[in-house]
């Protein structure tokens, strides 16, 4: 996939990514709703592949998100993990310098 473009979200207002697919499938879409787009992937990687943390396992602090935004690579940005306090669960808030736009 490579990223065509990017709108930064808002309060209230997801942002969203545009892509264009290969020509060839590479997975399964599942379900492609408000909630995003959910789905197996079945094709070649060839990036170490990171960890990824329980929900029990994640804790109020700095944390580092990996993504795509603009091109075929992707990079890191650090987010503030807090929890809402009606909810009690961990919420990713954005932190980084970058202020979501686009890595150079």
């Amino acid at each position: 996939m490579t990223i065509t473009g990017c709108i930064r979200g808002a309060a209230g207002s997801p942002g969203e990514l545009r892509g264009e697919f290969a020509a060839a499938p590479a997975g399964t879409v599942l379900a492609n709703d408000a909630a995003g787009v959910y789905g197996s992937y079945t094709g070649s990687c060839t990036a170490p592949a990171l960890p990824v943390a329980n929900l029990q396992e994640v804790t109020p602090g700095e944390a580092e998100l990996w993504t795509t935004v603009l091109g075929t690579t992707a990079q890191p940005y650090t987010i503030q993990v807090a929890c809402d306090d009606d909810r009690q669960r961990p919420e990713p808030k954005p932190a980084d310098p970058r202020d979501g736009q686009a890595p150079a």
